[in-house]
């Protein structure tokens, strides 16, 4: 894997990062695996008001993730049915493993920050955008893009 083999600090400023559009959505790499080694990424995540992530319970196999929310709300509901309302300065961990399903509920954009350890979910976004790039940004129901998305579950180590 690639480093950061001059071990000089990576800055990111604000609206900087490459992006990728999901829908209505937008994801900005901070960090990628290529940068840190593998060690973890960093995307900033711009949720489209009424954005409905997979609609069933899923978790990441792979790798444990974070989420930090900068700005509005999300909802998680995890096993059991527990649901948990994720307003600006909440934080999450989930362990590999853990199942979840998330959504913005609201009529406003929310938006957060996730780190993925280790690397390489970041490029599940990459795919996925291309998948849905033909798909409707208003009104985008990700239950017609599931089929051509399914295969990537598969790939990255989404059960």
């Amino acid at each position: 894997m690639l480093t950061n083999a001059s071990h000089e600090p990576i800055i990111v400023r604000p609206h900087e990062g490459e992006k990728v559009r999901l829908a209505g959505n937008e994801i900005a790499f901070k960090l990628t695996g290529e940068q840190s080694g593998g060690a973890f990424s960093v995307i900033e995540y711009t949720v489209a008001p009424n954005f409905e992530a997979p609609p069933v319970l899923h978790a990441n196999a792979l790798e444990a993730w974070a989420g930090y929310v900068l700005e509005g709300a999300l909802v998680f509901e995890f096993s059991g049915g527990r649901r948990f309302t994720a307003e600006t300065g909440a934080f999450l961990y989930l362990p590999k493993g853990a199942m979840f399903k998330w959504w913005n509920e609201t009529d406003s954009q929310a938006r957060w920050l996730c780190i993925y350890s280790p690397a390489g979910f970041e490029n599940y976004f990459r795919e996925v955008s291309r998948i849905v790039e033909d798909f409707p940004r208003e009104n985008f129901d990700i239950k017609q893009a599931m089929p051509q998305i399914l295969p990537l579950w598969l790939k990255y180590g989404i059960e």
